[in-house]
């Protein structure tokens, strides 16, 4: 995640609104957020309780060994032909903050159902970095950025007029989160055809 958030989120981090022609004192602080996600399926082939470990068949086709942690109480109920639906989300938020300290929090989350309840699991990971804006040079289109380490990195934003809203001393606050929902569906049983009535003599 640290990775990510140095990279890729930092270089987004001035470059989502656009230009404004108020003062920098009355315009808004540059944002940005955005939210994806993926929903996967499988089936399941083999279940075994005593080595937790699930089989399954990708919608690709290709056959894996999922290792199941002793957390899920529910692995007996998951039987062949059950199908797993995996949702895979992802979202980033990146805003300005006043001045005030900088530093990097990283929280993870799980849920798993009940013995009894259909099968399930939520897995939920956050991370807050904050990084100071070192210095700002109008010329270049660049702004300094310092992390809680007293690293620092120039990133270019993709507006440069974005620079003229903000000021050296502010924060920038990266947010993100990643969310993975899991979910078993039952293989029904096949109803047997309805048997035709013998016709009346």
């Amino acid at each position: 995640m640290k990775n990510i958030v140095r990279s890729c989120l930092m270089m987004l981090a001035l470059a989502a609104t656009p230009a404004f022609a108020q003062a920098p004192a009355e315009a808004p602080k540059p944002s940005f957020d955005a939210t994806s996600s993926v929903t996967r399926h499988s089936t399941v082939l083999k279940v075994d309780t005593t080595a937790r470990l699930l089989t399954i068949r990708t919608q690709e086709g290709d056959t894996i060994v999922v290792p199941v942690k002793p957390e899920v109480k529910t692995l007996a109920q998951i039987k062949r032909g059950d199908k797993i639906k995996a949702v895979y989300s992802e979202n980033l938020n990146i805003r300005i903050e006043p001045a005030g300290d900088v530093d990097m929090t990283v929280e993870k989350m799980r849920s798993d159902a009940k013995p009894g309840a259909n099968p399930s699991v939520s897995l939920v990971e956050r991370a807050i970095y904050k990084a100071t804006i070192s210095a700002i040079d109008l010329t270049k289109g660049t702004a300094t950025l310092k992390d809680p380490t007293g690293e620092e990195s120039e990133v270019t934003p993709q507006n440069p007029e974005n620079l003229k809203l903000v000021k050296v001393g502010d924060i920038v606050v990266i947010t993100a989160m990643q969310t993975v929902a899991m979910s078993v569906d039952k293989d029904a049983p096949k109803k047997a055809p309805a048997k035709k009535a013998a016709p009346k003599k």
